[in-house]
């Protein structure tokens, strides 16, 4: 009999090793939907699709603990009209040849809205007191599954906070959610409540259920705090490792003493009716939290004793930065001041000195309290007068009037200064030497120092617009879009108290924009033999210093105009040429151009824009009539009686 049980169990794990396991190499059922969220009684259907190749027909099926299934193939149906149980999820499966079981099961989330939602303050009944904290409660009832919930706490329309709940079930449960709040005096007649929100996923309903609480409206008492406890001294400095004490007592009457307190993190506290005295023998916190309080109406009234933990500095020393030897006059050189283990540095105020003259001051911006080690940089233009003089920094801990009346102060070493004659014999030098731009395009040029013996670093180059860019003893100055009609551009580096300098000159040019002839007054036609005025008007041109006008007949020139404008920026100029006119100048054509001379470094096609071309007319009456010189005189008196006498002829 024993040997038949040992038998028995001996299969039974078999069975459960060899066909319930799953192959991780299986073809696995697919349910459709694959993933399922139900409301409570409400109908549920899926579709699973056992396999497409590895199926015993025979050993295969959907397993439910509710609903109904139907087969076609290998496809099975499982329909619910009213799902009621929870945890249900079926299962799906089929008996594969190698042996073992594959199957899928299908997550089913099966949920019921909150049924109840309240709000309420633990333990408190009544009005609240400002400056006081609540614990706020909301109890969602009948709710599943919690884990799905979100319970979000609220001031008016504004969110405080959200919680979740820890709970795994899949039943309805009660839960209860709190959060601690501090009231206002603001809060007064503020209305709060909760909102508790099933967020169920993609596949749950896209409004997720929401149950609202009841609105608490909050009763809040005003308090006041008149007279704080007061610290004797009011602020308190002590150097690191000294002894430090100080009392606080409160002024008010109607304080009582048991709930009178001095809170510290070192030292010892002996209290005396309404005093409490402070001590410590050695001070070792760099930030030490002293605060005396007492209750007022469930409220603390407090103050804070400021304590500054000091160190003076450890060392102090001064050097020049990425320098060794004699300086070099019109050389600007970086002085840099050590302070080393100071405490706090917010306080520290370095001096730089030059002999007994304060060359400038330097504060930190640190605010640590715990000791540092702090670095001051000071910029300096050394002259020929600086050969021989000391340089020296000082470091002076600033603690007011609380604090030592002789602040602590640590001097640095003296440093003389060597320096190194220099003249100015070469000037930096532009290539190209003069640029001519046309506005709105590029432009570039290089500035470099021929001085051996001069410092790079000091080097520079100032303009007005583009970029500048540094390499070594050279500067680049590149300009993408030239928009300005007169830039300034001078490279220079300084050398015993004058800038070697020189300047870039840069001609902004534009081409005229319109050209255009006319007859001043506008006598057309002409008459022979008389004098004219013509005018060529050039538009928007830049700059007219540069610019000749040439007023042609046909093709012969007739003279030339310049311009006397000295402006960079466009400008419109008008030019004048007077002329008599001849028989010859019957339908000629007169017209004028303007020309940009801007010279070997400018476009070497000068621009140039001509004008329309205007044809000379005269009145032929007056070229019939008009009086005569020579052996023509008589015939062309002749002429004008015989036209005259065809006339008279004609009329009778």
């Amino acid at each position: 009999m024993f040997f038949h049980f040992i038998l028995t169990v001996g299969s039974f794990v078999t069975f459960l090793c060899v066909c319930c396991v799953t192959s991780s190499d299986c073809d696995k059922p697919v349910f459709t939907p694959s993933r399922l969220v139900v409301k409570f009684r409400d109908s549920a259907k899926a579709r699973c699709d056992v396999c497409k190749n590895d199926c015993h027909y025979e050993k295969m099926g959907l397993e439910k603990s509710v609903g109904k299934v139907s087969q076609n193939g290998t496809t099975f149906f499982w329909t619910v009209e009213s799902l009621t149980e929870w945890g249900s999820e079926p299962m799906c499966f089929y008996n594969m040849k190698t042996g073992g079981q594959c199957f899928t099961t299908l997550p089913l989330i099966l949920y019921q809205p909150p049924q109840s939602v309240s709000m309420s303050v633990v333990n408190h009944t009544g009005p609240m007191t400002e400056c006081s904290e609540y614990t706020l409660q909301c109890i969602v009832g009948n709710i599943a599954p919690a884990e799905h919930l979100t319970v979000t706490f609220y001031r008016g329309s504004t969110p405080l906070g959200h919680r979740t709940s820890n709970s795994t079930t899949k039943e309805p449960v009660t839960e209860t959610f709190t959060l601690s709040y501090r009231t206002r005096r603001q809060d007064d007649g503020a209305q709060f409540w909760c909102e508790a929100k099933l967020e169920l996923g993609p596949e749950g309903p896209q409004r997720p259920p929401v149950v609202k609480s009841e609105k608490l409206t909050a009763a809040v008492k005003y308090l006041t705090c008149p007279d704080k406890p007061v610290f004797t001294p009011s602020r308190l400095v002590v150097k690191y490792g000294d002894t430090a004490n100080a009392t606080c007592v409160s002024s008010r009457d109607n304080c009582h003493n048991e709930y009178f307190n001095l809170n510290v993190t070192l030292g010892n506290v002996n209290k005396n009716g309404s005093k409490l005295s402070w001590r410590v023998d050695n001070m070792t916190e760099w930030d030490p939290n002293t605060v005396c309080f007492f209750g007022l109406d469930d409220k603390q009234c407090k103050v804070s004793l400021p304590v500054t933990v000091y160190k003076p500095p450890q060392s102090v020393s001064i050097r020049v930065v990425n320098h060794i030897g004699p300086k070099t006059e019109c050389g600007e050189h970086t002085l840099q001041c050590i302070v080393g283990n100071v405490a706090p540095a917010e306080h520290l105020t370095v001096t730089f000195y030059r002999g007994s003259t304060p060359l400038g001051h330097r504060t930190s911006n640190s605010t640590t309290k715990r000791p540092v080690n702090e670095t001051f940089t000071l910029r300096f233009n050394t002259r020929k007068e600086d050969f021989g003089a000391q340089f020296w920094c000082e470091a002076k801990l600033e603690l007011g009037p609380e604090g030592p009346q002789r602040p602590p102060v640590v001097k640095s070493e003296k440093l003389t200064a060597a320096v190194k004659y220099l003249t100015c014999p070469d000037k930096p030098v532009f290539t190209p030497s003069r640029l001519v731009v046309k506005y709105g395009d590029p432009a570039d040029a290089t500035c470099v120092s021929s001085r051996d013996n001069c410092l790079y670093d000091f080097l520079n180059l100032t303009v007005t617009l583009g970029n500048v860019n540094k390499i070594g003893s050279k500067l680049s100055w590149r300009v993408d879009n030239m928009t300005e009609w007169d830039p300034n551009t001078v490279c220079f580096f300084e050398l015993d108290d004058e800038q070697c300098k020189v300047s870039l000159p840069v001609t902004v040019y534009k081409p005229p924009q319109s050209v255009s002839i006319r007859v001043v007054n506008d006598t057309v036609p002409m008459t022979e033999c008389s004098e004219y005025t013509l005018q060529c008007i050039v538009g928007n041109v830049a700059p007219a210093e540069h610019l000749t006008v040439t007023f042609y007949r046909g093709s012969t020139p007739l003279g030339h105009r310049t311009s006397n404008s000295t402006t960079k920026t466009p400008v419109n100029e008008t030019f004048t040429l007077r002329f008599n006119t001849s028989k010859e100048d019957f339908g000629a054509q007169f017209w004028c151009e303007a020309k940009l001379e801007l010279g070997p470094e400018g476009p070497q096609r000068p621009p140039v824009v001509k004008s329309e071309k205007l044809t000379a007319t005269f009145d032929c009456w007056k070229r019939l009539f008009g009086p005569t010189d020579g052996a023509a005189s008589v015939f062309h008196h002749v002429f004008i009686l015989c036209f005259m006498f065809l006339i008279c002829l004609c009329l009778s």
